[in-house]
């Protein structure tokens, strides 16, 4: 078998594996990009489905379940009994009971007798959320002519010793003054919302935390009236800039009465009063104590003109008697009818709010030398906000002569060396170099290689002359 008979045999079977080998590669390569099965993303789909639909039926099935009552035939419930009314409950209950609110309004003002089932008792009284339960303070349409007594307040609590309020909305009637729970003893309003203007709350100790005062149009939302000792705990105050009046003429020069701001928030869209109005002028031989603690917050009121602070002023300087202390965080800032620095640091504050913001017109002197070689001036700021006048001394040091020994060791200017980069200047540029350098070896191989040619023709050149010469 000859050469090109050889090539016919091989060639055949050759191309026979060969293209089975394409062929079994193109249905491997249809396999592997066929899609997912379709029953797999439906069910992913179904699960991820389900998981987020469950879990806020979940969700509002807890909380659910922690507001509803124990039975729904009631409204009102102490435990797991019910009660047809809120008087009911309440003649029921005993010294210490909580007593459950569902939804609606409710209120003991006028019911009769009420009194004798309260006095003595602490109650705890809890709705289901500020936007689902109404407690009415007080009648819902006040008697005119008791405008301006104490007859329109509400006496369902009298005698009683601690009334807590929880999850609700406290109701009154914003323009109407002497409004409030007359004789408690001590008060606690919990995360709720009062609506209109209160004067009474407990005759011993009040105490607000996390409860917003809103809708009290131009007036205030509340005055320090009874309460020897008022607390605002994380409250915010909505209002047309009145808020909180820091007078009272119950009590008059009777006892010491303290107010405590914690971490309150004050905000208006029309400036006014500050946070705190108060007028000290009838307190005899007593005091009022006003300690601010923690981040109080204002918005929209203006720094008074006297304090230079939002957060307590007086309606005129009557007011202002000097029976007043205030202090921000446990440092005083407020005594003897004026403050007791322009600039003072707190631990979560500063006390002016011109010094907080810096809000100086300055005033400088001339630089004069003294006898030690410094500089003196004489510097006066007033403040932008209450004209507060502060002077002092600016001094400036004299200016230090150089000794000898700093004189060897500093390097003139003149005499700087240069530092000359020579990198730069030897090899600028790698690929350069490189093409340099391979240059070089070409000329060479092609200086050799002439020699070379040259030494062979020069040979030849010798055989033949030889060669001649012995013919």
């Amino acid at each position: 078998m000859n050469h090109k008979q050889m090539l016919k045999v091989f060639a055949v079977p050759v191309s026979a594996a060969f293209i089975m080998g394409i062929g079994h590669q193109v249905v491997l390569a249809d396999e592997t990009e066929q899609p997912i099965d379709a029953t797999e993303t439906v069910d992913t789909t179904t699960e991820q489905s389900t998981t987020m639909d469950q879990s806020p039926i979940q969700q509002q099935d807890v909380n659910a379940s922690a507001t509803v009552a124990p039975q729904q035939t009631s409204n009102v419930w102490i435990g797991q009994q019910g009660y047809a009314s809120l008087e009911e409950a309440v003649k029921n209950s005993n010294d210490g009971d909580t007593i459950t609110l569902g939804e609606g309004r409710f209120t003991l003002y006028n019911s009769p007798n009420i009194q004798s089932y309260t006095k003595g008792k602490s109650l705890t009284f809890i709705g289901q959320g500020i936007d689902k339960t109404y407690w009415g303070i007080g009648a819902t349409v006040p008697d005119p002519s008791k405008f301006g007594t104490e007859y329109n307040g509400d006496y369902s609590f009298d005698g009683a010793k601690t009334v807590t309020f929880k999850d609700m909305t406290l109701q009154s009637k914003a323009k109407i003054d002497y409004l409030g729970f007359i004789r408690i003893d001590d008060t606690i309003v919990e995360d709720c919302k009062i609506n209109g203007k209160t004067f009474y709350w407990g005759y011993k100790t009040a105490t607000f935390k996390n409860t917003t005062f809103d809708d009290t149009d131009t007036d205030y939302a509340i005055w320090t009236y009874s309460s020897p000792v008022m607390t605002f705990d994380g409250c915010t105050f909505h209002g047309a800039g009145k808020y909180i009046n820091v007078y009272t003429d119950y009590s008059t020069g009777k006892e010491n009465r303290t107010v405590n701001i914690n971490n309150c928030t004050f905000i208006t869209q029309k400036h006014n009063k500050s946070a705190l109005n108060i007028n000290d002028s009838n307190m005899g031989n007593y005091k009022y104590y006003v300690n601010f603690t923690g981040h109080n917050v204002t918005e929209g009121i203006q720094p008074h003109t006297l304090t230079c602070s939002p957060l307590f002023g007086f309606s005129n300087n009557k007011n202002n008697s000097g029976r007043l202390v205030v202090k921000m965080d446990g440092v005083p800032i407020w005594q003897d009818a004026k403050m007791v620095s322009h600039s003072i640091d707190t631990a979560n504050d500063k006390y002016t709010d011109g010094y907080k913001d810096d809000a100086f017109d300055y005033t400088y002197g001339e630089w004069v030398k003294q006898e030690d070689g410094s500089f003196k001036r004489h510097v006066k700021r007033v403040c932008q906000y209450c004209g507060y006048v502060e002077e002092y001394d600016e001094i400036k040091a004299a200016p230090v002569k150089p000794t000898e020994d700093s004189k060897s060791q500093e390097t003139p200017a003149s005499k700087t060396p240069t530092t000359v980069n020579t990198m730069s200047k030897v090899t600028p540029n790698k690929v350069n170099a490189v093409k340099a350098t391979t240059n070089d070896v070409d000329t060479s191989v092609q200086t050799n290689i002439g020699l070379s040619i040259l030494g062979v023709f020069a040979g030849i050149a010798g055989i033949l002359g030889y060669r001649k010469k012995n013919k």
